[in-house]
């Protein structure tokens, strides 16, 4: 474009004064070091870097949130390890996030919402024989295992003893 055609586009056009400051500048550019090709590759150098920064930024906020999130579970699990209907669709509309979203986050710590409220269940279970005389049946009735033939089973896949072991090994 020659500065005739560039005046007939702005005079067509109601651009902004900045915009045509650009324009004109863009006009008067020469070759020479720093030529119009020279500072677009500097300012596009420099937009890139910003855009890489910003997802960069974006990217540790995104994470800082999983990380809040895994923690925000954890700990309504710890709350709520002896209620029946503790299951991920309770944990989804107590902490105000989707099914999805949550399972992606215990994902990515090697875990699933299941197995960790097994997890903690059976180390509440462990507290239990520890501290009280309850009978082994029923503490399993209280972590709200299905049987007790199932909570000794899943005992001893964590800890590899039987309940009657810890309770000899730790008497309440």
């Amino acid at each position: 474009l020659d500065r005739l055609q560039v005046t007939q586009v702005l005079a067509m056009e109601k651009i902004g004064y900045r915009i045509r400051k650009v324009l004109d500048l863009i006009q008067q550019a020469k070759s020479s070091a720093y030529s119009l090709s020279v500072r677009l590759q500097f300012y596009t150098s420099n937009i890139i870097e910003l855009y890489h920064r910003d997802l960069t930024e974006q990217r540790k906020s995104a994470q800082q949130e999983d990380i809040s999130l895994l923690h925000r579970a954890k700990a309504y699990i710890y709350a709520h390890y002896m209620d029946e209907g503790l299951k991920v669709d309770t944990i989804v509309k107590a902490l105000l996030t989707s099914k999805t979203t949550l399972c992606r986050v215990f994902q990515e710590n090697n875990l699933t919402v299941n197995a960790a409220i097994r997890t903690i269940r059976i180390y509440k279970g462990r507290e239990m024989l520890r501290t009280s005389n309850d009978s082994v049946d029923m503490i399993a009735f209280r972590l709200q295992f299905s049987t007790a033939k199932y909570f000794i089973k899943t005992y001893v896949h964590y800890f590899g003893h039987t309940p009657a072991m810890e309770r000899k090994l730790h008497p309440p």
